[in-house]
């Protein structure tokens, strides 16, 4: 199921062309300041920063949406951009370890864990 999932969310990149811009297999470490700085605007000092951020943004957005339209996770309905990312850096800040799995795989443990189906 999960690599279903994330196939999904690949095939998703590839279509909007931004394949480029994150590699689901990418050690987590590497977004941990583009995630942060979606909620600490002080963090992206430049535009290549800027983009990062919205980079995390829309691939923790997309992989969330897709996650709850197949009933794998069961956010309450009106879940902001901003509370996705905030379950996400906060899984990166209470698990160093997991910022070493790929990112694709911590944004989907990281949102099961917040709102698991019931």
């Amino acid at each position: 199921m999960k690599k279903l999932l994330l196939t999904g969310i690949a095939v998703l990149l590839l279509a909007t062309g931004a394949a480029h811009a994150i590699d689901v297999n990418t050690s987590a470490v590497i977004w941990y300041r583009p995630c942060k700085s979606n909620l600490d605007k002080s963090l992206a000092y430049t535009p290549m920063d800027k983009v990062d951020a919205i980079w995390c943004e829309d691939f923790v957005k997309t992989q969330a949406r897709i996650m709850g339209a197949i009933k794998v996770i069961c956010p309450p309905e009106g879940t902001t951009s901003d509370q996705f990312i905030r379950v996400v850096v906060n899984a990166m800040d209470k698990d160093l370890d997991a910022l070493h799995m790929p990112f694709g795989e911590l944004v989907d443990k990281a949102l099961k864990k917040a709102w698991p189906c019931k």
